[in-house]
């Protein structure tokens, strides 16, 4: 059972990673339902079907949602696994419950949870922090090393890879993400799945549930030798040998035990089949005399433990015999092996020798002094280039990277409804943000909107053609949409500050009106301080939807002239 629960988990753990770091948009389309299958995102989006299933899978098998579908449980396996086959720590044993702290964390979880303040939830809710690590630690590595092989790539012509922009989507993000990570290591090396059983919410409500399960990890004690295996194996510290009980509120149905057991003391079975066997041998002795029962149980006794006695010294000579055996067939097989792989690189290595080389040295050279040339030809034309169209389009401002700009109201996707509407459903995963190519959601730093999607338009803006971020959504918080309706969907207003607008300084500048999709900006003439005559940009605000495209390519520097503040509560404009 170990196994196949661990092909499955293993399964699903990277299908939820791939949604994750895949920025090409294309696992999503298959691989979302991982995201929706998560506790936390299915109550969110009240979706009753998933909770059902849940519930379900947990009244008859248990915790296994925190072995095989919560992606930050699994995670935790990976740093346990660091632990090895090791049992010298003393104080890998059973644990008090502490369900104070337990359910103390959870009524504080709930009460911040009903009360909106997701923020503060979405630190301790496994699948916002799963995603965070993702998105923070794991996505840059993952894009970095997908940078390299576009550069492999395209020295080889080939199209086969692209390189993305690595950058940071938020400093607090990456932080929490550092100390989640760091923190989820050292438990899992040195607890097991202390977090799962003692700090997590959604683990809190799957335990209080599984103690009605129908299939539990139980421990014969007439079969149990104390040997301490599986209280050493345990992830969750809640096998309690004394008693011979193991508590199925922090059981997370891993299975450890059952392999570890070498006297077959620990079954998963259901809890009929047990009560079956425990009415068994009480009405077999209900026929006994008292003076019978006396003595067979003293018979019984002495041969118990005489057959205890025998059982384990051939179970030794058993165990020391098959040992023996199986090193001496690895030893063979490990020999066997290494000289089929010397055999088999011997042949590699001579074909490789005898394989015609392709005299290519003249293409070569031709394909270097073409490209040398045409660099050289470039690097000459292109300032030529951008100064003859900066003198067309009025814009010579210094190239330079732009600030973001400190807005005021922040600016969220559309289909979230506003900001208000959006911070009662956000988990703070962070789909959205790896989900948007045109790198305009980010990760807000601000108090209020902790760990919340909001957009920015330093580099990119909100196409009309792009709905990715509304597709992936798990909570409902962005609401799936459609191209036409985001078209009409106003999200925030332009604003001009005519204080650092070039047109307004007597440059002739109208990027942000051609820009704009839905033509809202027009120009007007006016006089400058100089007195001169100068076009300035006019926003209509009744048909502005916010998309940040004017602040996307307004060339002033370090702000933009004309930037987007959201709006409390979205709507459709006619």
């Amino acid at each position: 059972m170990k196994k196949s629960r661990i092909i499955m988990a293993g399964l699903i753990f990277l299908a939820c990673l791939a949604v994750f770091l895949d920025f090409t948009g294309t696992l999503s389309a298959y691989l979302g339902w991982v995201a929706k299958i998560q506790f936390m995102p299915a109550i969110l989006s009240l979706n009753v079907g998933i909770l059902l299933a849940l519930v379900i899978l947990t009244i008859i098998f248990g915790r296994i949602y925190c072995s095989v579908i919560c992606p930050l449980g699994i995670f935790q396996d990976l740093f346990i696994a660091f632990r090895g086959k090791k049992r010298k720590y003393t104080f890998w044993k059973q644990t008090k419950a502490l369900r104070a702290v337990r359910y103390g964390a959870l009524g504080i979880f709930s009460i911040l949870a009903i009360a909106g303040v997701m923020s503060i939830v979405s630190i301790f809710e496994p699948y916002s922090a799963f995603g965070r690590i993702a998105t923070s630690l794991l996505a840059p590595i993952y894009d970095s090393v997908n940078n390299i092989f576009a550069g492999i790539a395209k020295n080889h012509e080939s199209y086969a890879f692209y390189g993305v922009d690595v950058w940071l989507r938020g400093t607090a993000s990456l932080i929490l993400a550092i100390i989640t990570f760091i923190g989820l290591a050292i438990a899992g090396i040195l607890t097991g799945r202390g977090y799962c059983t003692t700090v997590c919410p959604v683990g809190t409500v799957l335990g209080l549930i599984s103690k009605f399960s129908l299939f539990r990890v139980r421990i014969q004690a007439d079969k149990c030798k104390t040997c301490h295996a599986c209280e050493h194996k345990c992830k969750s510290h809640c096998i309690d040998l004394t008693t011979h009980t193991i508590d199925t509120e922090r059981c997370v149905t891993c299975f450890s035990c059952l392999n570890v057991c070498k006297f077959d003391a620990i079954a998963y079975t259901p809890s009929l089949k047990d009560m079956i066997k425990q009415h068994e041998p009480t009405s077999a002795t209900n026929d006994a005399t008292p003076a019978q029962d006396t003595t067979d149980h003293g018979e019984n006794h002495t041969q118990n433990t005489t057959d205890h006695s025998e059982n384990h010294t051939q179970n030794t000579t058993d165990h020391s015999e098959n040992h023996t055996q199986n090193t001496t067939d690895h030893s063979e097989n490990h020999t066997q092996n290494t000289t089929d792989h010397g055999e088999k690189h011997t042949q590699d290595t001579a074909e490789a020798s005898t394989a015609p080389a392709h005299d290519d040295a003249p293409n070569t050279r031709r394909e270097f002094l073409t490209a040398a040339a045409t660099a050289a030809v470039s690097a000459t034309l292109c300032p030529a280039l951008a100064m003859a169209a900066g003198e067309a389009d009025g814009a010579l401002a210094e190239v330079s990277r732009k600030s973001p700009y400190p807005r005021e109201n922040a600016v969220v996707p559309p289909g979230s409804g506003g900001w208000l509407a959006m911070r009662k459903h956000c988990t703070g995963c962070q789909l959205c943000i790896r989900a948007c190519h045109n790198k305009v959601l980010r990760i807000s730093d601000d108090a209020a909107q902790l760990l919340r999607p909001v957009m920015s338009f330093e580099r990119g803006y909100c196409r009309p053609t792009c709905n990715d971020c509304s597709q992936v959504c798990p909570t409902g918080a962005i609401k799936p949409i459609t191209l036409e309706q985001k078209s009409s969907i106003q999200i925030g207003r332009a604003i001009w500050r005519q204080d650092i607008c070039l047109s307004a300084k007597g440059t002739h500048c109208r990027a942000c009106g051609r820009a704009c999709p839905n033509g809202a900006i027009t120009f007007t003439v006016t006089q400058t301080a100089e007195g001169k005559k100068a076009k300035i940009p006019v926003v209509d605000l009744e048909r502005c939807i916010g998309c940040g495209a004017c602040e996307y390519v307004c060339p002033a520097r370090p702000l933009a002239a004309i930037h987007v503040e959201g709006i409390m509560q979205h709507h459709e404009i006619s």
